[in-house]
């Protein structure tokens, strides 16, 4: 293995465009594991990332390879790792943390001060036949479908976080709303129907609705001029507790604060780049703003365990390692329900 080469979709500087090259298999060194790749979800910050460079993450002005939603078998182990099986299924959580700052000693990781970097956001990622990772980044998903697991170490993650963050504010018998019903507004909205006894409204276009109330909305709001009247009617004129907003456009964080009661919850996850309204009383007083980041370590391991019972559902469209460039295709043209997922061929390194 320490000889071959393998396919691996890169980004060869800032600024540019994906493109398919050769690179060693890598060779696990201290407290590193290698990854026999089997699935890896392809995300709307990848073309973010092609369109406009990293805009998230620290970059490295270097090539890396693409890909943050990972799901392998242990192929080899570095020194030191013990209590990692050869053979062993696992995600990958996105992110790496240092494991000593602040943040991380108290469970939230995903907030680390100093992390050391991002698989496919900033060094190499999943789109090749291996993947190297560190042992502490590994997540067992024991029998689970890797293709199902997939979207967990990104979507699924970020959307458990997101509905985290608003629990405290949901009254029993409430109201939630969330805009966009994708990748990760799918998991949302399952996850708070599993979390809460509220009412949960999706908003998103009118094609994009029909999904929605298959996946738990109770009720479902085309976004238009309407939206901000039509929710206000569903909840007898007193706003929603919480709103999640996957986009992050102008328009859906004007929705947001048209529609949130006192004291509830404006969460900003989607990457839209718009601006939240903000003057006395807009939003209404005692609202809480956040932007909830990805999701941490024990966020991934719960959602893992729900997942293995069985307890939501996970859409994906695979599409075969070397086709990735038609799944970015798709993704980019909206043609996606659920998560795009790449499956490799585990028999051979490279093709």
């Amino acid at each position: 293995m320490a000889d071959e080469t393998m396919p691996a979709y890169r980004i060869p500087s800032i600024h540019s465009s994906a493109q398919w090259s050769r690179v060693p298999v890598p060779k696990p060194s201290s407290g590193e594991v290698l990854i026999r790749m089997a699935a890896a979800g392809l995300c709307h910050t990848d073309l973010e990332i092609m369109d406009k460079g990293a805009q998230f993450v620290p970059h490295k002005d270097r090539p890396y390879t693409l890909g943050h939603e990972n799901v392998g078998y242990v192929a080899a182990l570095g020194p030191g790792v013990t209590d990692a099986v050869v053979g062993e299924a696992v995600a990958v959580n996105s992110g790496m943390t240092c494991g000593t700052c602040e943040y991380c000693l108290a469970g939230q990781d995903n907030y680390c001060e100093n992390p050391p970097g991002f698989y496919g956001l900033s060094d190499d990622g999943g789109l090749a036949p291996y993947l190297l990772a560190r042992r502490r980044d590994l997540v067992s998903i024991g029998d689970l479908d890797p293709i199902q697991a997939a979207p967990l170490a990104d979507a699924g993650g970020t959307a458990y976080g997101a509905v985290n963050a608003v629990l405290p504010y949901i009254r029993p018998n409430g109201f939630v709303v969330v805009i966009g019903i994708g990748g990760l507004g799918s998991f949302a909205l399952q996850l708070l129907r599993l979390n809460t006894s509220a009412t949960v409204i999706a908003v998103d276009l009118a094609d994009k609705l029909s999904h929605a109330s298959g996946r738990g909305a109770h009720h479902t709001v085309t976004s238009d001029a309407s939206a901000a009247a039509t929710i206000k009617e569903l909840t007898g004129g007193h706003g929603v507790d919480a709103i999640i907003d996957f986009v992050g456009i102008d328009a859906t964080l004007r929705l947001a604060t048209d529609v949130v009661r006192p004291t509830g919850c404006i969460n900003l996850v989607g990457t839209g780049g718009g601006t939240l309204p903000f003057r006395f009383q807009n939003p209404p007083l005692g609202v809480h703003v956040v932007a909830t980041a990805s999701y941490s370590m024990r966020e991934l391991q719960d959602l893992v365990r729900l997942a293995q019972r069985g307890l939501f559902t996970i859409d994906v469209t695979t599409y075969a390692f070397q086709d990735l460039e038609q799944a970015y295709r798709d993704l980019r043209d909206g043609r996606i329900v659920g998560r795009a997922v790449v499956t490799f061929d585990g028999d051979r390194p490279g093709w």
